[in-house]
C-alpha cells in the first residue's frame, strides 16, 4: 500500500515537474516575450490564466486543447510531456522504493499523529538514536568497527511516544519562536 502511495506521489509530482519543463521549454527560446516561466499566461494571446488553466494535463482535457480566451489550439506537445514524466516518475519510484518495515512504521506514526506529530517523532528518534549510537561507535572503534547494530524502529517507536504525549506543547513553542 505505501509503494502504491509512493508511486502516486511521485506521478503527481512528475506532472507538476512536467508542466513546469513545458513552461521552460516554451518561453524561454521566445525571451524577446518578456514572459516569465513563474507568470501563468496562456502561450498564444498572452491572457492571464485562472488557476483550474494550470493543472497538468486535465486542464488540457476540460478545455479540449484549446485556449480559453482566444480558442487557439493547444498543442498535445504539452500534455504528452507531462503525462510521459509522470509516468516516468512512477516507473522510477515503483522501481526503487522498497516496501521496509521503517517506511511502514513512519506511515503507521503519521496515521496516529498527524504529519507534523510523525516529523517530530522522526527528529526526536533520530536525534535519540545518535545520543545511543555515539558513545557506542566510539567505543566500538578500538574494539571492533561494524559489530554493532541499532535499529532505528526501536527509537522511532521512542520519538513517536514523545509526539503523542508533548507533542502539541513542543510544535507550539516552536512555532511561537520561528514567529508563527
Amino acid at each position: 500500500m505505501l509503494r502504491i502511495l509512493a508511486t502516486l506521489c511521485a506521478a503527481l509530482f512528475g506532472l507538476v515537474f512536467g508542466s513546469f519543463l513545458n513552461v521552460c521549454l516554451s518561453r524561454w527560446p521566445h525571451a524577446a516575450r518578456a514572459s516569465s516561466p513563474l507568470t501563468p499566461t496562456a502561450r498564444t494571446c498572452d491572457c492571464p490564466l485562472q488557476w483550474w488553466e494550470n493543472i497538468p494535463v486535465f486542464s488540457w482535457l476540460a478545455l479540449r486543447g484549446r485556449c480559453r480566451t482566444c480558442r487557439a489550439l493547444i498543442g498535445w506537445r504539452y500534455t504528452v510531456v507531462e503525462a510521459s514524466i509522470a509516468i516516468l516518475w512512477a516507473i522510477c519510484a515503483w522501481r526503487s522504493l522498497p516496501v521496509s518495515p521503517d517506511a511502514k512504521l513512519m506511515a503507521m506514526l503519521a496515521a496516529w499523529l498527524g504529519l507534523p506529530g510523525a516529523l517530530l517523532a522522526f527528529f526526536f528518534g533520530v536525534v535519540l538514536g545518535a545520543l545511543f549510537a555515539i558513545p557506542i561507535l566510539i567505543a566500538g572503534k578500538q574494539k571492533q568497527a561494524g559489530a554493532v547494530k541499532l535499529p532505528l524502529g526501536t527509537f522511532l517507536c521512542i520519538g513517536g511516544i514523545i509526539s503523542a504525549l508533548w507533542g502539541h506543547p513542543i510544535l507550539a513553542t516552536h512555532l511561537s519562536w520561528a514567529g508563527f
